[in-house]
């Protein structure tokens, strides 16, 4: 391994420790804390293999499409939002405040991006620096929404994986891809320009962590789509850059279809069952597709419903009597008892209406391997 690889590496490992450290062992970590980190890194970096100038071409194109794309995300989240509804920023409106807000995360988007181009110009033939350097990239995101999580619960480790990690680990293969080919300055203009007008725009669409989490990954694959499309045409790209739009596409597909299924947001979700109280028509490790009630889908005995009980979990049983048409009285095909209580119209999620064999399985067995 080449001398320069080895150094690379070692700053990767040392700055990849310190954030780890930083995240267990502080209890608020500001973002000083980070940006203190990433300047050494990126020092250590330049000293370490050298600087290279920025000089690779198509750069003003590809900027320009990179501000289209991003004006077209704001236009379409915004007209959404008259569907969804909006919600008040909860960042402070005054100016310094304001200042305080996106001076500091904006050198640490730009030091990211820095760090990214020096690792990539000198180390992009080195599959373990490459690969190291998205888990570092990842591990960032997770830190700057680590206040918003208990890393230390089952439940809010399942949701960073799935609404922060995963659209972040497709957003820095994109933006390391685009670096290896463009350098530096249109990664620096994506992240900035989707990270910066949520401390400044007085209101905001409610999309929810799901569904702003698809529209996540969708955008940075936009991107990507458009950047490997445009050098294609100016046969600066090589055929299997091209390919990897049919390795990635259907995994975006497939991903964005559990999130939106989870999130609640649509006529159908999903759900994991997690107990043997329906068999043998529903097994434990199924998955139930669940449609919402309307005026025409109303709920009937022997039908199955999911529903929230009273400490907020998912149930799924059997209706087996019905009073004044808001309550139902349930039971699991299993147990010898009906349920105690009655469940009320509102805590209805829905019909269960498809069921997906055991493939529900492996988060059970995630669940009980944290546990």
């Amino acid at each position: 391994m080449k001398r320069s690889y080895i150094k690379i590496l070692i700053i990767e490992l040392l700055s990849l420790i310190a954030l780890i450290s930083c995240l267990l062992l502080t209890k608020d970590l500001n973002l000083s804390i980070i940006l203190i980190i990433l300047a050494i890194s990126l020092i250590l970096l330049i000293v370490a293999v050298g600087y290279e100038p920025n000089n690779q071409v198509h750069q003003k194109d590809m900027i320009m499409n990179t501000v289209i794309l991003m004006i077209i995300y704001y236009l379409v989240i915004y007209l959404l939002g008259i569907r969804i509804g909006f919600v008040e920023s909860i960042y402070s409106s005054k100016l310094l405040a304001l200042l305080k807000n996106i001076v500091p995360l904006s050198i640490i988007l730009v030091f990211i991006e820095l760090i990214r181009y020096e690792i990539i110009t000198k180390g992009s033939k080195n599959k373990l620096i490459v690969v190291l350097s998205i888990i570092i990239f990842v591990f960032l995101d997770i830190i700057l929404v680590s206040n918003k999580y208990d890393i230390f619960q089952l439940e809010d480790i399942f949701q960073i994986i799935m609404l922060v990690a995963l659209p972040s680990i497709f957003k820095n293969s994109y933006l390391s891809y685009i670096t290896y080919k463009l350098g530096y300055k249109v990664p620096i203009i994506y992240v900035l320009v989707k990270t910066i007008p949520i401390y400044i725009i007085p209101i905001y669409p409610n999309l929810g962590v799901y569904l702003e989490a698809i529209l996540d990954i969708f955008l940075s694959t936009t991107l990507f789509l458009i950047i490997v499309n445009s050098l294609s045409k100016k046969k600066r790209i090589e055929l299997k850059d091209v390919r990897l739009n049919y390795v990635y596409i259907p995994i975006i597909i497939v991903l964005s279809v559990i999130v939106l299924l989870n999130s609640g947001l649509f006529t159908y979700s999903s759900i994991t069952v997690a107990t043997t109280s329906m068999q043998p028509k529903i097994n434990r490790g199924d998955i139930i597709i669940s449609k919402k009630l309307s005026k025409k889908n109303i709920i009937e005995v022997g039908d199955v419903i999911v529903y929230k009980s009273g400490n907020n979990q998912f149930i799924i049983h059997r209706v087996v009597k019905i009073k004044d048409k808001n309550h139902y009285y349930t039971k699991g095909d299993n147990n010898n008892t009906m349920d105690q209580d009655p469940v009320s119209k509102d805590n209805v999620i829905g019909k269960a209406k498809i069921k997906i064999p055991l493939l529900g399985m492996p988060t059970i067995w995630i669940k009980e391997a944290f546990k």
